[in-house]
Order: C-alpha cells, then sequence, then structure tokens
C-alpha cells in the first residue's frame, strides 16, 4: 500500500510539473505583441486581447466543455473541436488537434483564429457581441509596444532563427532605438548583418 501511495505521488508530480510548464496566463501585453506577431494584422489586436480575456482570462490551457454535440474548446481563444480541430488527429477547418492549442505557444491558435475569423468573422465566439464588439470596451494596447520592443521584434522577425545566437554573444543593448556594442571583439559580426539596421544607430 505504501509504495502504491509513493507511485502514485511520483506520477502526480510529474503530471502538475508538465502542466505547469506548458500552461501560462499571459499578461495584456504579452497577448498583444503575440498578435502583432501574428498574420492577423494590427488592426484587430485590441480585438483579439479582449476576446483573449473574455474567452479564457489570457489562460493558454484552458478547456471548457462538452458543449454542443459533446464539442470541446480548447486554449487561450478557445477553438472548438466541433468544426476547427480535431481531438484525436491534425483535422478540422484548421487541420489540428485540438491538445495543440493548450500550450504557452499561441502562434498557431492565432492563425487557427484568423482563419476561422476569415470564413464567420467573430461569429464564434460567443462573448464577442457583449464584451468585445463596443470599440468603448477595448483594451488599450498602445503602451504594449515601446520603441525598444520595435527594435527587438525587429531584429528577431529579420534575423530569423539565428536571432538568440547571434544576438545574445554580442551583449547588444538595445534601448531607444540605439545598439551599443560591448564586445568589440564581436564588430565585425555584428557588421555582417547591420545592412538589417536601417534605422539604427551602430558601433
Amino acid at each position: 500500500m505504501a509504495k502504491r501511495l509513493i507511485l502514485l505521488s511520483i506520477l502526480l508530480f510529474y503530471i502538475v510539473s508538465e502542466y505547469s510548464a506548458s500552461a501560462k496566463i499571459l499578461q495584456l501585453c504579452e497577448a498583444a505583441r503575440e498578435i502583432r506577431r501574428s498574420t492577423i494584422g494590427n488592426t484587430w489586436i485590441n480585438t483579439f486581447v479582449c476576446l483573449m480575456k473574455s474567452e479564457s482570462q489570457f489562460d493558454t490551457s484552458k478547456v471548457t466543455g462538452p458543449g454542443y454535440k459533446s464539442s470541446y474548446s480548447y486554449g487561450i481563444l478557445q477553438i472548438n473541436s466541433y468544426e476547427w480541430c480535431n481531438r484525436y488527429r491534425p483535422d478540422g477547418f484548421c487541420k489540428k488537434k485540438c491538445d495543440d492549442f493548450k500550450d504557452d505557444n499561441i502562434q498557431d491558435d492565432l492563425l487557427c483564429a484568423k482563419k476561422i475569423f476569415e470564413k464567420v468573422g467573430f461569429k464564434h465566439w460567443k462573448t464577442f457581441e457583449r464584451n468585445c464588439k463596443d470599440p468603448s470596451k477595448l483594451p488599450d494596447t498602445s503602451n504594449c509596444f515601446k520603441k525598444e520592443d520595435d527594435v527587438e521584434e525587429y531584429l528577431e522577425e529579420e534575423i530569423g532563427p539565428d536571432y538568440e545566437e547571434l544576438v545574445q554573444p554580442l551583449d547588444l543593448q538595445l534601448k531607444n532605438r540605439s545598439i551599443k556594442c560591448v564586445e568589440k571583439k564581436e564588430k565585425n559580426t555584428l557588421i555582417s548583418f547591420m545592412d538589417i539596421l536601417k534605422n539604427l544607430k551602430h558601433c
């Protein structure tokens, strides 16, 4: 009996640890920046931030249901399994497995949400009419996009997957659209991609 309790405790520990590692409650500005990184477009940032709050309270792992015909809704944007994703395999209108929308990477959620929006508008989200249709109820995300954030996102988008590897060793300090090169010996590496920093001061 004691061994069973120990094994059960270990199992519960790993389940909770895995859930904690993948689940995340986003802050408003985190959500806004994720939307701007997506293909949804800046026009709809405030609306989709509002939807994230009203649908899931920014919880990337939220699952609700059962609903219509035993369907469930998944993730920060509560994407429903009846039409848009499949609970058991990649399928549905978005060609995704619903569990893919439960992790803290919400770019796939946003890609599917864009497809939903292009097909049916905001009708999929039940909280839209009550909470997000009226522009006066939308959150103001303008303070989420400071100049230094613009620089970092611009660099990340332009450099691509090598961004972390290139920028972190250089110990670049990005602030007020300027760059300070701390390790002068790496200057040649920096100059090799300086052409993408057209509007920035360089070392």
